[in-house]
């Protein structure tokens, strides 16, 4: 077959777009990335079959040696999906092999999990989904003369990656790009300080559909258990409760248990939804 992968580059995005366009399977993770934020991370690959557009792939790394299935697409027929996975993939993985990458996806359908499994990716966690409504404030956290709670400002986006790296495994963490259009995209965005201006804690929010959605949620590892998260969840509820928003929903993964201690404490509670979480260790 007359076939070819161009390593698409941002000249190139009109290529994509029109593909989108005919793309009838969708695999998508893009966090808070757009098109541009992820061709010009280098790994986005397109597959031309007769000079025609036929499957596109795309990879974002969040941390060093930490790379995300961001979106598969692919054109009819159904039953080329595997096949134009295989090339596209397998292109792929030969440019990350120098890295001895973690790679990891989160699918969306059975379909891709099934590729995946093939692929020799393991199931590693869940990503719950959690909600509560809440018609006033049920909270009643500390208050400390010892942190300021302010809004966060773009000059912020440095310290609040400096925490990010903290407070996260390397899995979870988001680079300064995926931070600064998470910022972007949020209506509503906080940080703690102590008495040295440091930053210490930060949480996003965004309305969606007539409900909050609390889109990320930090504290400094040398302070937790302290009362920081609750605190930081309080302004959060608070604020939505006063623009008349009582459904409240946050994701978070299963084992990170002392997050959904916090979550439960604040009222909400685990829906059942969730997707599960694959990774590969080249390593």
């Amino acid at each position: 077959m007359d076939s070819r992968i161009i390593t698409l580059s941002i000249n190139q995005k009109e290529k994509l777009e029109e593909f989108l366009l005919q793309a009838f399977f969708i695999q998508e993770h893009l966090d808070w990335l757009d098109l541009d934020a992820i061709i010009n991370e280098g790994y986005c690959y397109l597959l031309i079959e007769k000079e025609e557009a036929v499957a596109a792939l795309g990879f974002t790394e969040n941390s060093p040696g930490v790379f995300w299935i961001q979106f598969f697409y692919t054109k009819n027929p159904y039953k080329k999906i595997r096949k134009r996975w295989n090339i596209l993939y397998s292109y792929a993985k030969s440019h990350f092999l120098f890295y001895q990458p973690l790679i990891a996806s989160l699918p969306t359908s059975k379909i891709f999990e099934e590729i995946l499994n093939s692929n020799g990716y393991c199931f590693f966690e869940e990503f719950l989904q959690l909600e509560c409504h809440l018609l006033k404030a049920n909270m009643n956290p500390s208050e400390t003369n010892d942190i300021t709670i302010r809004n966060m400002y773009m000059d912020d986006i440095n310290s609040v990656t400096i925490l990010c790296e903290k407070a996260f495994s390397p899995l979870w963490r988001l680079t300064k790009k995926n931070l600064i259009n998470a910022y972007k995209q949020s209506d509503y965005a906080i940080v703690a300080e102590n008495n040295e201006k440091t930053i210490i804690g930060y949480l996003l929010g965004v309305t969606e559909d007539h409900s909050a959605h609390l889109s990320r949620i930090a504290v400094d590892p040398f302070i937790q258990n302290s009362g920081l998260g609750f605190l930081l969840l309080n302004h959060f509820i608070k604020h939505y409760q006063e623009l008349g928003i009582a459904d409240f929903s946050v994701n978070t993964p299963s084992r990170n248990l002392a997050a959904i201690a916090l979550y439960k404490k604040a009222g909400f509670f685990i829906t059942g939804e969730s997707i599960p979480v694959y990774v590969l260790n080249i390593r």
